[in-house]
């Protein structure tokens, strides 16, 4: 299954600029709010069929309830925590995207039957793919994914700013949250964090 969201959206999120805002130099916590969960619908072969969202207050899998990010001298961290988070459906894909003043990029988790605890890949915003060590965790537990993104992997940023989203592909639809928007439509680009300074 290709990664739907990202191949449309990074594209367009590379766009955002780090335009001035509020900085932050001990990292960046934002809360989101609970059940704005979202769902398109897919055909057979697991395509869009219609962008338009449809909202699903009453699922809670996979509903960010907060994101926090740093930005330290030798790692990005971004810990996405959720309502509620179990393995579950065709595939979950969990997408951090990292906005710097010159090397953009998002990292991909994807987890599913036979590997719950997931891959990580980190990408361009034209989804070329990076070489870099990227680490992830998923806490079922805790209802928790974190990623690292090495720094050396940013350009070293002594800025950035953070999206998040988590995508559960169920039956005939993909239920999808942004971490930092509560109504954005399944083709938006990423809602981005306040500045973090290292």
């Amino acid at each position: 299954m290709r990664l739907v969201r990202t191949a449309i959206l990074v594209t367009a999120a590379a766009a955002v600029a780090l335009v001035p805002g509020a900085a932050l130099a001990d990292g960046s916590t934002h809360t989101d709010p609970v059940a704005d969960v979202q769902s398109v619908a897919l055909d057979p072969s697991g395509q869009v069929t219609n962008p338009t969202a449809t909202p699903e207050p009453t699922v809670s899998n996979g509903d960010i309830v907060s994101v926090h990010a740093t930005n330290k001298v030798r790692r990005v961290k971004v810990v996405l925590h959720f309502a509620d988070l179990h393995p579950s459906g065709q595939y979950q894909i969990h997408e951090a995207y990292i906005a710097t003043k010159g090397a953009d990029r998002v990292a991909v988790v994807k987890a599913g039957p036979g590997n719950w605890g997931g891959k990580v890949a980190l990408f361009t915003p034209k989804l070329k793919k990076v070489r870099c060590a990227v680490r992830r965790h998923i806490d079922y537990t805790h209802h928790t994914v974190v990623v690292k993104v090495p720094s050396s992997c940013l350009g070293h940023p002594k800025v950035i700013r953070v999206g998040a989203a988590t995508l559960v592909s169920e039956g005939s639809k993909i239920f999808y949250d942004d971490g930092f928007s509560t109504a954005g439509g399944f083709l938006d680009h990423f809602a981005l964090s306040p500045q973090i300074h290292r």
